[in-house]
Formats: C-alpha cells, sequence, structure tokens
C-alpha cells in the first residue's frame, strides 16, 4: 500500500523547484495537497498540472498564496487550512532558494537573504503548536539545499 495514499500534505514552497516536484509526486501517489508560495500565478499553473494528474476524484488539491516569512501570515493561512481541510498528516518545509556562484564569492548579505526567506521556523513553530494543542502527531520534514 502506498504510504502517502489519502495523506495530507502541505508543501512550503511548493510551486515550483523541489517544492513543486514533490507537489507532483505526492499528487500522483494519491496524497491530498496544499501547496504555498507567494506567486499566484505559479501556483495556479503548479494546481493546474497537479490537477491533470489525480489519481482519484476525491483527492484534494488546493493551494494558498503565503509568505513563510511573515509569522502572523503563516498562522492565519495554516489555521484557514485546518479550518477548510484537516491538521496535516505531513508537513515539507521547502520554500527558499539559492543564491549561484561559489560560496567564497558570496556576499554575506545573500546568506541572511536565503535564510531569513525560507522561513523555517515560523511553519513548524506553528504546526507544532497546533499539534500538541489538538493532542496530534504529524510528520514535519525540512529541505535545505
Amino acid at each position: 500500500m502506498n504510504f502517502y495514499k489519502d495523506k495530507y500534505v502541505i508543501i512550503t514552497g511548493g510551486s515550483e523547484g523541489i517544492g513543486k516536484a514533490l507537489a507532483i509526486d505526492l499528487t500522483k501517489a494519491g496524497a491530498d495537497v496544499s501547496i504555498l508560495s507567494r506567486s499566484v500565478l505559479k501556483l495556479e499553473q503548479t494546481r493546474s498540472e497537479m490537477e491533470a494528474l489525480r489519481v482519484s476524484e476525491k483527492q484534494r488539491l488546493n493551494y494558498a498564496s503565503c509568505d513563510v516569512t511573515q509569522f502572523e501570515t503563516v498562522k492565519k493561512t495554516f489555521d484557514q487550512l485546518i479550518f477548510d481541510h484537516k491538521v496535516p498528516d505531513i508537513l515539507m518545509n521547502v520554500a527558499g532558494y539559492a543564491q549561484p556562484g561559489y560560496i567564497h564569492e558570496q556576499e554575506i548579505h545573500h546568506f541572511d537573504d536565503m535564510m531569513n526567506l525560507i522561513g523555517w521556523p515560523h511553519f513548524p513553530a506553528h504546526v507544532a503548536f497546533s499539534l500538541r494543542k489538538r493532542l496530534l502527531l504529524s510528520l514535519v520534514l525540512f529541505i535545505n539545499v
């Protein structure tokens, strides 16, 4: 049996790159998937691709525009996703970007920008708080490249 079938997965950074690839693969595996990103246009395009790959009409595939660097936005978005769907079984925190080039040629502000963009503490912190409050257990996955 497929582990992801009928699981609810939220993916930050789900409109492009690794996040988009995960969203597409999880859709093919039968998961319910919510993708998050700041770009509504990219979210709509990715969701359209996911719709074409769904394995069941019952699958819930949706998106929400969210800036993961803003805690209040994260909190509001996550709470709305729980209200509309359910507490996620899996959170994949993939939002971020990379500055091309050799590390020794990078300026320090590029590292700060990359780390601040992923907003890594915001989503997991609120997810953990929400799950603990509901006495539920989910899987939280971080991907930093």
